[in-house]
């Protein structure tokens, strides 16, 4: 979906010509007054002036009915990290009802990116129905349905291109991921080692399997996994981030770093890719040049997630917890489903005494697909102290009990489990009256 530039209106405006009546000399003066707004606003935005921005943008919503410079206002309150206010004026575009295709397009995007996800959930459900969005678009909304918990109406969106293709490999692909967050680890494997075998260079498929083998402990795999991607694929930033944490994760620092300079080659220094050399420099125990990154990645971008969590992960290893617990806090607020500060958060609220809180985080992880193997059994563990979703608390607790039969820990949740089920089952007994 295409981005937005503040030059958008002009080459229309330009074709105005001189005017020789009232009429058209009002439109000639509102044109020039519209791109001198737009432009006034594009060079707000350059020099970081976000309030000479927002003025420009908005007196440009008055000139035109057009939905361009309203979009423009709502990405620059976006960047500015003002989320109520971009969602207002995305709301207000969609009441004037001159919305095509491509600008619904554009206004989903905006709701994603400052957490609207109902909202954006709304818009992409109606273009959906209106057989509106392409494959790799149903693809993507189904995929974000399932990790929100919405396994039906995931499956209900791909519907239309498995029918066509019942083996459609990408199609295929989703189906495993939505078999993974259901817990059904082996039927998704297999898929995906079948998937493989058919589709070596399908790079979806060979994220999730590396996905799947670094949240359940295994990052020699996944970096093998990694290793086999299609080059046009192993560039992406998602990959890259994935790729970069697999790596640390196998101590191979050097390896990491040479990575994300690649990519900062190619991208250009992003707060993302500096936030995540900083988590490499705090690995090799370089704070200060770990706090030097985070610095210049929230320079760039202040609402930036990975640069928060990684202010959070410092204040940590400066036991500060409270602080630690607002910059995790804050990284979510930017990016609501940011795994690696949920993985953290959920700890220090457990340490605070906060269980319920951290019961929420936890599940949040867990449906996200992103819950490692001992977050799990810590969720099941959590689920029997708090009297809550004992069948659901079993099924986590066996599946870690697969992996690690002989952790201590783990047996003796699965041991509380089966007293707490003997004892419901004596409760439900008949009283015999003598």
């Amino acid at each position: 979906m295409s981005r937005l530039s503040a030059w958008l209106l002009l080459p229309a405006l330009l074709l105005l010509g001189a005017c020789k009546n009232p009429e058209e000399a009002a439109a000639e003066r509102t044109a020039k007054q519209l791109a001198a707004q737009l432009a006034r606003g594009q060079s707000a935005m350059e020099q970081g002036d976000y309030r000479a921005a927002v003025d420009a943008y908005r007196a440009a919503s008055h000139l035109t009915p057009e939905p361009e410079p309203m979009l423009l206002l709502a990405d620059v309150y976006r960047q500015q990290g003002n989320r109520s206010a971009a969602v207002v004026t995305l709301q207000e575009l969609e009441r004037r009802g001159r919305s095509t295709p491509e600008v619904r397009r554009q206004i989903i995007d905006l709701y994603l990116e400052v957490n609207a996800k109902d909202l954006a959930f709304k818009g992409l459900e109606s273009l959906r129905d209106a057989r509106l969005l392409t494959e790799p678009e149903l693809i993507a909304f189904a995929r974000m349905l399932a990790k929100s918990g919405r396994i039906p109406d995931a499956f209900t969106t791909i519907e239309p291109i498995l029918d066509i293709n019942p083996d459609d490999p990408e199609a295929k692909t989703l189906e495993a991921e939505i078999l993974l967050l259901q817990g059904e680890e082996l039927l998704a494997t297999k898929l995906l080692d079948r998937l493989l075998k058919e589709h070596p260079n399908l790079a979806a498929a060979r994220l999730l399997r590396a996905r799947y083998f670094f949240n359940n402990g295994y990052p020699q795999y996944a970096e093998a996994d990694l290793a086999n991607l299609p080059k046009d694929a192993a560039l992406g930033l998602d990959t890259v981030k994935l790729h970069a944490r697999v790596l640390n994760a196998l101590g191979r620092e050097e390896e990491t770093e040479a990575l994300l300079n690649k990519a900062m080659a190619a991208e250009g220094r992003t707060p993302e890719l500096l936030a995540m050399l900083a988590e490499t420099k705090l690995q090799l125990d370089l704070s200060i040049d770990a706090q030097s990154l985070v610095d210049e990645a929230l320079q760039r971008n202040p609402e930036d997630p990975q640069a928060h969590y990684m202010r959070g992960l410092i204040l940590e290893r400066e036991a500060q917890p409270q602080q630690a617990r607002a910059a995790f806090e804050r990284a979510l607020s930017s990016t609501a489903d940011f795994q690696p500060a949920l993985s953290r958060l959920w700890r220090l609220q457990e340490d605070a005494g906060q269980k319920r809180a951290a019961v929420d985080t936890l599940e949040r992880l867990y449906f996200l697909g992103e819950a490692t193997t001992a977050e799990k059994a810590a969720l099941a563990g959590l689920y029997v102290e708090l009297g809550l979703h004992a069948k659901r608390a079993k099924t986590l607790i066996e599946e870690a009990l697969r992996r690690e039969p002989d952790n201590a820990s783990w047996k003796a949740i699965r041991t509380t489990l089966a007293r707490e089920e003997a004892r419901k089952r004596q409760r439900r007994l008949p009283m015999i009256i003598r």
